[in-house]
């Protein structure tokens, strides 16, 4: 069995990735001292969004583009969500891009978007597993996840409406999970058919006409090759 050398396993990935895993470290150290009192959440996020940015260029070389159109995406979501979440860090403060926005979750956003959308293709082709699975399978390991996290152990942001149930593992709202069954899967399959391209939808409008029971089978994955 051969090893890689250190120099050659550091030139596997993007500087990017190794600077931002260096970014957290830093973070994770100054959390420890007195200076965390003036720390903000932009500051860890930041680091954490450019490690997987990093790491996913190595799989996929055009992982900057789709970062542009996931902040745009992530940006759309906030500005049109922005009153059903009031944000107010209670572990770390936050630094606000619009209203009460925090630019942190335009990175966050960045960052969940990357590794759903990454996870779903590695699910799906390295491991054969269906596209309705591995969509279900991205949402509930990466959207989700990352949802419970900011929402139970960061404590970023409270939902302005009253909760009918809680989703058990993920203590989540039962709306947060109907709306990433939706939006999560619309978003991968927009990603998977390229759909935030206006010529692929342009193109995508004559095949529903002619055929919309196959085109829609082909989008969500049923017909499978």
């Amino acid at each position: 069995m051969e090893y890689k050398s250190l120099k050659g396993y550091l030139r596997d990935y993007h500087p990017i990735f190794w600077a931002g895993l260096i970014g957290i470290g830093i973070f994770a150290f100054l959390y420890t001292t007195s200076v965390r009192n003036v720390l903000y959440l932009e500051f860890l996020l930041l680091p954490i969004t450019l490690s997987v940015l990093g790491f996913i260029f190595k799989y996929d070389r055009k992982i900057w583009k789709k970062a542009a159109v996931y902040f745009a995406t992530g940006l759309s979501w906030e500005v049109l969500t922005e009153a059903y979440w009031t944000y107010g860090g209670r572990s770390l403060s936050l630094l606000y891009f619009y209203k009460d926005i925090p630019i942190s979750m335009l990175l966050y956003w960045m960052s969940i978007f990357s590794l759903a959308f990454f996870s779903f293709s590695y699910v799906n082709r390295r491991m054969k597993v269906n596209k309705p699975l591995a969509q279900i399978l991205t949402v509930f390991g990466v959207f989700l996840t990352a949802e419970a996290v900011g929402f139970n152990v960061f404590r970023v942001w409270d939902y302005n409406f009253n909760p009918i149930f809680l989703i058990p593992v993920y203590s989540l709202p039962l709306h947060i999970l109907v709306a990433y069954l939706i939006l999560g899967n619309i978003f991968l399959i927009s990603m998977r058919e390229k759909l935030y391209k206006p010529q692929n939808v342009i193109n995508l409008v004559p095949e529903l006409a002619r055929n919309p029971s196959k085109t829609v089978r082909r989008l969500v994955g049923v017909d499978e090759e």
